[in-house]
């Protein structure tokens, strides 16, 4: 091959990386539209004198379980702290 050629190939090679760099560019970092969020909404709360914990909805149901078994130890006349931590870990970890 003569120089001139490879010279051509070189450039139209840089301008092919060049334009689809540019074009891979654009379509990546685009502004995303605004989403539409859905609003997240209280399903129970537990409020006592010292605790206030409240379960939303977006929440798994495993967590849901276990927020029920916490409020159950909650509302109860004595409260035994080595269930609440055990339960309060479980939320954490969920």
């Amino acid at each position: 091959m003569s120089k001139n050629i490879k010279k051509y190939l070189i450039i139209c090679l840089i301008v092919l990386i060049l334009v689809v760099s540019i074009i891979l560019f654009i379509k990546f970092n685009d502004k995303p539209s605004e989403k539409v969020t859905e609003e997240v909404k209280e399903v129970d709360v537990i409020q006592t004198k010292e605790f206030d914990y409240v379960l939303y909805d977006n929440k798994s149901t495993l967590y849901h379980e276990y927020f029920k078994q916490l409020k159950d130890i909650l509302l109860s006349e004595n409260i035994d702290d080595l269930e609440y931590a055990k339960i309060i870990s479980e939320l954490f970890v969920h």
